[in-house]
């Protein structure tokens, strides 16, 4: 059997809703940015080319500020134009492997216990869920589910026809 034998498929609304949580920091940045640069912007015009130092200079405090929110504005598409190219085409690509081995890997922190459930595809480990580990073994096949522009790990489920 090949093992990547490559599938298309349409996203569905789970991945569309995954892809886009995954542009939210994006925001967060575009934000922060558009925020300290016009003061910042505002604050060195004021201070080193205003010839009036009793006043703020609306007009130039508005051009500064339209101008870090056009730059602001570019920066969000430049870091997602990847993610919404793939909601766009509205299409994933499935890739078949074969699971390797799987581990639980316990983690000690401040007296708690943690586990994380791991499966190692093509000598990589993954973090899966818990369904996901009791319900797979050793030598079963698995659909990886990716966005084709973003590489975006989508999710990993069981193929059907282990074979």
């Amino acid at each position: 059997m090949k093992n990547n034998l490559k599938m298309h498929r349409s996203l569905s609304s789970k991945d569309i809703k995954n892809i886009r949580n995954k542009c939210s920091m994006s925001y967060l940045i575009s934000a922060i940015l558009f925020i300290f640069g016009t003061i910042a912007g505002v604050t060195i015009y004021e201070l080193y080319f205003d010839s009036n130092p009793d006043a703020i200079n609306q007009k130039m405090a508005v051009t500064i500020g339209l101008a870090v929110l056009f730059f602001s504005v570019a920066l969000f598409f430049i870091i997602n134009w990847k993610y919404y190219s793939d909601i766009r085409t509205n299409e994933k690509i499935q890739l078949k492997k074969i699971l390797q081995d799987k581990k639980i890997i316990k983690d000690y922190y401040k007296n708690t216990v943690s586990r994380k459930f791991t499966f190692i595809v093509d000598d990589i480990n993954i973090t899966v869920t818990q369904e996901l580990f009791d319900s797979c073994n050793k030598g079963d096949s698995l659909i990886f589910n990716y966005a084709p522009k973003s590489k975006f790990l989508l999710g990993i489920e069981k193929s059907r026809n282990n074979s």
